[in-house]
């Protein structure tokens, strides 16, 4: 009791206004308790191993907690600190840095590709002295977004320069021009021109122009700069629950379009300052015209995702209407892992998101949602939502049932080949594609390609062909030539690899 006078004569200190910014700074009991059921079922029932979440508003952190497992096998939990990769919401970060360059005179927005990638070569009916950076940035270039380039920045990590730039010539013209397509590639093919252009790598003009302004020291796009204990750990679901993914992510196939690791308490920074015009702890990071061009859509269209619609592309930055109201977001997944990051303006609101598998991309969505009604007093939306809680225990049955049925198929599936094992065994090479190498061990064949390695079960072996998990969870068919005793030839992510030992 002594230390609630004080308490009392520092409340009545406060004027209206401060006392109602200071009510906006926390969150609302009944809201925190709504959105901590959710999540706690979640984890508690396995839909996702583990989440991290952060919710901003009026420029401070009003709720953060983790849930579930950072790392189940080592009996660790997710908290505060847990470090989750965010995959393509890295977009956002290297589109600010791309205008903070800009601004600085290193390389301009309405530079060309021939300008800033001068050895650069495209496919026919694509001219590189007719594509600027801020197409490469709002996926208006033109340019296919499937080929060799983005697969071997986001997967192989085979990432030779001069072999990557020799590449993005067998992407071909994409089929609806320039109109708005998303890919990896624009911020792929950038991140090759920061090398000369800005004299260091995009991993480096990251750290010295986003993250450190932004005092984010949980932050990276090296996975070697951060504590391993702290990694949140990949995830996927099984029949009977959760079954632990290599951790496919080296520094190798880090990447400008999907390359970063981060914590919900350094994303909620950065969605601070974006809100705030570039103000973070009563101090200018960045120049408000920056964020400004940041912010400002370039690319219009029209597309639903979930409950989303879709109206806008910016620098890095999706536009949407949700529940009536405007949300600037960027997701990210990769298998194992999936991020949510963005803000409504209006209401000054932000929630930030990391989870490491199962459902969690149908969770985090969830929670997103959830919180967002909850925050803004859409009872209508909020109470929808709980109901698609109760929907959750039959939609995550059906989703195991076919993973289930997945796995029967291919236990089904005989595992001889006409040819030998051995003659599958030796080195693929493509130009484009890079390389990959066949061995069998103890009796098993295994293809590693760069960074990624996978066991190979046969898919079908009257046609020599052979399936994979080079990124894991992700199942991919390799298909063979072979003449007599030897594999001469492979197809693989559309490429023809010929043999060469």
């Amino acid at each position: 009791m002594r230390f609630l006078a004080p308490m009392l004569i520092a409340t009545a200190a406060l004027t209206p206004a401060e006392t109602a910014a200071a009510q906006r700074a926390t969150m609302p009991p009944a809201a925190r308790a709504a959105l901590d059921s959710v999540i706690d079922l979640a984890v508690e029932r396995e839909y996702a191993p583990g989440m991290g979440i952060a919710i901003v508003r009026d420029g401070a952190i009003i709720y953060q907690r983790g849930a579930g497992w950072a790392d189940r096998e080592a009996g660790r939990r997710v908290d505060t600190n847990t470090l989750f990769y965010i995959a393509s919401s890295t977009k956002s970060f290297t589109a600010l840095a791309t205008v903070l360059l800009d601004r600085a005179g290193v390389l301009g927005l309405d530079m060309t590709l021939a300008q800033i990638l001068p050895g650069a070569r495209l496919a026919p009916g694509l001219d590189p002295s007719r594509i600027t950076v801020r197409q490469l940035l709002t996926h208006t270039h033109g340019i296919g977004g499937d080929g060799p380039v983005s697969y071997r920045a986001a997967y192989s990590g085979e990432i030779d320069r001069a072999a990557m730039i020799a590449a993005i010539s067998a992407h071909p013209a994409a089929q609806g021009g320039t109109n708005y397509s998303y890919s990896n590639l624009g911020y792929n093919i950038l991140s090759l021109a920061l090398d000369s252009l800005a004299g260091r790598p995009w991993q480096d003009v990251l750290r010295e122009r986003v993250f450190r302004p932004l005092g984010l020291s949980a932050t990276s796009a090296r996975v070697s700069e951060l504590p391993a204990g702290r990694l949140a750990m990949p995830y996927r679901t099984e029949p009977a629950g959760m079954a632990r993914l290599p951790y496919a992510k080296q520094d190798a196939n880090m990447q400008a379009a999907g390359g970063m690791i981060s914590s919900t308490g350094d994303l909620a920074r950065f969605v601070i300052a974006m809100m705030d015009g570039g103000m973070l702890d009563g101090r200018r990071v960045f120049p408000a015209d920056v964020v400004a061009e940041a912010l400002r859509i370039h690319a219009r269209f029209s597309a639903r995702t979930g409950e989303i619609e879709r109206f806008g592309y910016a620098l890095g930055w999706n536009y949407g209407m949700l529940n009536g109201d405007t949300l600037v977001h960027h997701f990210g997944g990769f298998p194992g892992f999936s991020a949510s990051v963005s803000f409504m303006p209006a209401h000054r609101i932000g929630i930030v998101i990391g989870a490491n598998g199962g459902f969690g991309n149908e969770v985090q969505d969830l929670v997103m949602r959830f919180g967002y009604a909850l925050l803004t007093g859409n009872d209508s939306a909020a109470n929808r939502y709980r109901r698609f809680v109760e929907q959750m225990p039959a939609l995550a049955e059906q989703q195991r049932a076919a993973v289930a049925a997945d796995r029967a198929r291919r236990a089904a599936r005989p595992q001889t080949t006409a040819a030998p094992l051995t003659a599958f065994v030796g080195r693929y090479a493509d130009a484009a594609f890079g390389t990959l190498d066949v061995t069998l061990e103890d009796g098993r064949l295994y293809a590693r390609n760069g960074v990624l390695r996978s066991v190979a079960e046969v898919y079908d072996g009257t046609r020599n062909t052979l399936r994979v998990e080079l990124v894991p969870g992700q199942g991919q068919v390799l298909e063979f030539t072979v003449e007599g005793d030897q594999a001469t030839a492979v197809v693989a992510s559309g490429s023809r690899l010929l043999r060469v030992l």
